[in-house]
């Protein structure tokens, strides 16, 4: 999506660089989102799988955390703000 942009966006290109600064400061935000509903769902269970599909798997998640690090980040900075003030409230 932003190689499309960069080459062909004309006007448009200042909005891609836009996203891709956004998305780098975004994505450990949305990788903490996805681990953290991955950690909810499988808990502490091992999987035994084979080496490159996990690198794979491992692979196309970073991609998808990256690319759409400005839709899922929020919703990490939400509950981190919450989860902190909640905290605050009654350490008071």
């Amino acid at each position: 999506m932003f190689i499309a942009l960069m080459y062909n966006g004309g006007d448009k290109r200042i909005f891609s660089y836009i996203i891709f600064i956004a998305n780098t400061f975004l994505y450990p935000y949305s990788r903490f989102v996805y681990e953290s509903i991955a950690d909810f769902i499988f808990g502490d269970n091992v999987f035994f799988v084979n080496a490159l599909f996990l690198l794979a798997a491992k692979f196309i998640t970073m991609l998808l955390c990256y690319g759409f690090a400005f839709v899922i980040a929020p919703l990490g900075l939400l509950y981190l703000y919450f989860y902190h003030t909640k905290n605050k409230t009654f350490d008071e």
